[in-house]
């Protein structure tokens, strides 16, 4: 008997996907520079990988809340952001209208759940304004880190302005590099890894908080092996394309560490808690 609630619970209206279309279509100018953008940049092609895991999550979830109409407001008001950039040629300056609008329509419609909808606010890239505005400070820390663990080693590095030197080799660093989109990208895994195995929202939080600090952990640990190519191979390119492309093992490490922890923890979660996670 309640099995057959619980799949109950998950058909959806027939015209939901209707609605969840016609988002998207309102959408679109937003979603389009969210796919250029991560086309162009390196660091901002993980926050895809989390947009995409949380659309298979709330495409396999059978779970559904309660209805609240007012979530539509939500839905104004993110479609509303989104349009009005979009007109005024500051077409990424709307882009938090895209997770405001999916938050606020699975709000009114009961599925996703939650915690699977807020997944929508990890899968956005961070302006590169805020990166430029840390910045140089983050990748300032990380690159005397590494240029200490190269000292230490033996060997002769310095940094200078955005600089890294190594005998007669140079890596410019740009602000991503400071680690914060790393961060930021485990953190929705984490969060991912717990949402789709029932967890609630302050389960979710929890995961995140734990492991996006290690994201920064692991940039430095991509600058020192950058280091390490730079003085093998004398030139930044082989260096450049560890730091773009290096974090990917971070995430597939992440990956790996957060499905065994929510694995575990979803055997280990009371009644109540997955109760508290459907409404």
């Amino acid at each position: 008997m309640n099995g057959v609630a619980s799949r109950s619970e998950g058909l959806a209206h027939p015209r939901e996907p209707l609605l969840w279309l016609a988002l998207a279509a309102a959408l679109s100018p937003t979603l389009l520079d969210f796919v250029r953008h991560v086309a162009v940049e390196p660091w901002a092609r993980p926050f895809l990988l989390v947009g995409t895991l949380g659309l298979a999550a709330a495409w396999s979830d059978p779970r559904r809340a309660g209805r609240r109409p007012l979530g539509f407001l939500l839905v104004a008001a993110g479609v509303a952001l989104a349009l009005v950039t979009v007109g005024g040629g500051m077409t990424r300056l709307g882009r938090p209208g895209l997770p405001l609008a999916i938050v606020g329509m699975a709000l009114a419609l009961g599925r996703p759940v939650l915690p699977i909808a807020l997944l929508a606010c990890w899968a956005v890239p961070p302006p590169k304004a805020l990166l430029t505005a840390l910045s140089p400070g983050l990748e300032s820390a990380l690159a005397w880190a590494a240029v200490g663990v190269t000292r230490s080693l033996g060997g002769t590095a310095s940094f200078v302005k955005d600089d890294l030197l190594l005998n007669d080799a140079s890596l410019l660093l740009d602000a991503p590099d400071g680690g914060l989109p790393l961060a930021l990208a485990l953190g929705g895994l984490a969060w991912w890894s717990v949402a789709r195995h029932a967890g609630g929202t302050r389960e979710c939080a929890a995961a995140a908080l734990r492991l996006a600090p290690w994201g920064l952990v692991a940039q430095a640990v991509l600058l020192c092996f950058a280091m390490a190519t730079l003085a093998a191979a004398r030139t930044g390119a082989g260096a450049r394309a560890l730091l773009d492309h290096g974090a990917w093992a971070a995430i597939a490490l992440a990956l790996l560490v957060t499905a065994r922890r929510a694995a575990r923890t979803a055997r280990a979660l009371p009644l109540c808690t997955v109760a508290e996670a459907r409404r």
